[in-house]
């Protein structure tokens, strides 16, 4: 399985398997900064004040949806021991 910051085939939930090609794993994927604030915020680029609704998350919500997302997005799960796992 690839690991931080290496190629991968891309595979996305809503497309069919691509042979051939290669996406690189964004470093979201594969860590996540300890001990900081969390938050799910939603904008709009066209309005005077670009953050709309902004939600408080903790840690373990923040990491399951980031999982989510990564599912989503048909990268490789973290490993457990990666910093975006924990």
């Amino acid at each position: 399985m690839p690991r931080k910051n290496q190629s991968i085939p891309t595979h996305t939930s809503d497309k069919p398997f691509d042979e051939g090609v290669v996406i690189e794993i964004p470093k979201w994927v594969t860590s996540t900064p300890p001990d900081i604030d969390y938050y799910l915020e939603m904008a709009h680029s066209a309005a005077k004040e670009a953050v709309i609704e902004t939600l408080p998350l903790t840690r373990k919500e923040y990491l399951q949806l980031k999982r989510h997302l990564i599912e989503l997005r048909g990268y490789p799960p973290p490993e457990e021991n990666d910093d975006a796992a924990n």
